[in-house]
């Protein structure tokens, strides 16, 4: 009875978390007066918008030059018996298409403060009060842009629309859209999806910093549905299964926004192992299996168990077989071989293969 009642509390919050959109009142697109009455937004310039009695929104358009991160500031209103208002932040698309909804309704930032990663395009923000303001209030409001790869690009909260990543590079993205009364979990920035492309037989390492709360990571393969309760694991090394596009998802079950970092990376790329070792006159000639690396190294000792002091040759990438010379005959020496990989100047190595002997002629 326990086992049955636990699975359903297991999938009733799967159904909750991952709910799909039910349409709601604020996720209306533009109108055309609303598009043509925009306010063309200079990145870090101040401007000033008043509510009047009818508390007319604030439409801005921005023109994103390349891939970055915009952040939009606007200072609150009040009411006389209300307080301090919730402002809301409406993202839409350049044809007016409704695309993101951030909601500040915290009572002690008198300034609503919304970043959003986003890829080169043209688009929309609409600024929209809590209930009404009193006293026809002015606000003060700037939209400001950082340049930039690494940052989430939304909405990206599905396969089809992750944001594409390259590993040992450090990114950035936001979670969460605010407080209550959005109707949908699908409509507040819950979920983030990364896509990344990664080799089979490589280690990697998912690298988080920065979560909030109940934050949660997961590095998913391309079979594994978004939400699933298990993945390959994230802040621990993995094995790459299998060469192409895996995903990376992260999902706050908090609203209110925060910013966190994070990578995807190469512990070690893939080994190889010896095929043969053929001795001739003071020399010995290693063979192995070619992999997709930038070289290897090769050691051998005198010693089965201890390379310590073992002598290690630097061999290219181009090469499969390789001659040691200047051997003592006689002599048995035992060979191990690993690959190497170097990124950003940081080199990352393979496991060594299993040692192999050999007696010099």
């Amino acid at each position: 009875m326990k086992k049955k009642l636990l699975l359903f509390a297991v999938c009733l919050l799967m159904f909750i978390v991952f709910d799909t959109k039910v349409a709601h009142a604020e996720d209306e697109n533009l109108t055309a007066e609303e598009m043509s009455g925009a306010v063309e937004v200079t990145f870090g310039a101040q401007g000033t918008h008043a509510w009047g009695d009818d508390d007319t929104p604030l439409v801005t358009k921005i023109v994103v030059p390349e891939n970055g991160m915009i952040t939009a500031q606007i200072a609150k209103t009040t009411h006389s018996d209300f307080g301090v208002l919730a402002m809301k932040y409406f993202l839409y698309d350049s044809n007016g298409k409704y695309l993101n909804y951030y909601k500040d309704e915290e009572d002690e930032r008198l300034t609503a403060i919304w970043k959003c990663g986003l890829p080169k395009g043209t688009y929309y923000i609409k600024n929209d009060v809590e209930h009404w303001s009193t006293g026809s209030p002015v606000s003060n409001y700037c939209i400001s842009f950082k340049k930039g790869n690494y940052f989430e690009k939304e909405m990206n909260d599905t396969k089809a629309t992750a944001t594409p990543i390259v590993t040992d590079k450090v990114y950035t993205g936001e979670l969460g859209n605010g407080f209550s009364n959005i109707e949908s979990d699908a409509y507040k920035d819950t979920s983030d999806v990364y896509k990344v492309y990664l080799k089979k037989g490589w280690t990697y390492r998912v690298k988080t910093s920065k979560l909030e709360g109940t934050t949660i990571s997961k590095l998913l393969t391309k079979k594994m549905e978004l939400g699933e309760l298990f993945d390959l694991g994230t802040g621990k090394n993995i094995v790459a299964p299998y060469t192409g596009y895996y995903y990376v998802q992260f999902y706050n079950y908090g609203n209110d926004q925060y910013e966190y970092t994070f990578s995807v990376r190469t512990v070690a790329p893939i080994g190889t192992s010896l095929n043969k070792l053929k001795a001739g006159k003071k020399t010995i000639t290693a063979s192995w299996t070619k992999r997709d690396v930038d070289g290897y190294y090769i050691e051998l000792s005198t010693k089965k168990n201890n390379f310590k002091n073992a002598k290690s040759v630097k061999v290219s990438k181009r090469k499969s077989r390789y001659t040691i010379k200047k051997l003592k005959s006689g002599k048995k020496y035992y060979v191990r071989i690993r690959t190497y990989r170097t990124i950003s100047g940081k080199k990352y190595y393979s496991k060594w293969s299993k040692v192999k002997s050999i007696t010099v002629k």
